[in-house]
């Protein structure tokens, strides 16, 4: 399989203006660094306590073996492992 990266862009609270840089960002780090063009991005914005459909869409594709990488802006935009190590742990492991 070519590598495939899938993207998550996550912003706390509703700033057009970080998501975008944000997604710029990324987009140019998969491109420009990790040499991989065949992307694709999901973005939510809220809390990591709330339900986020991107995130969710992003998984299953995951487990589809869909994608060879995935790209954060910190892992905190994943998960806070401070509020629940062990949903963190499986997140990463899914």
């Amino acid at each position: 399989m070519n590598k495939r990266c899938a993207i998550y862009n996550r912003y706390s609270i509703d700033n057009e203006t970080m998501i975008n840089m944000r997604r710029d960002e990324l987009a140019d780090y998969c491109e420009n660094v990790l040499k991989i063009y065949d992307y694709e991005i999901f973005e939510d914005i809220g809390s990591v306590l709330k339900e986020r459909l991107a995130f969710q869409k992003m998984l299953e594709k995951m487990k589809r073996g869909e994608f060879t990488d995935l790209l954060v802006y910190h892992p905190n935009r994943i998960y806070r492992a401070e509020y629940n190590k062990n949903k963190f742990n499986s997140i990463i492991k899914e």
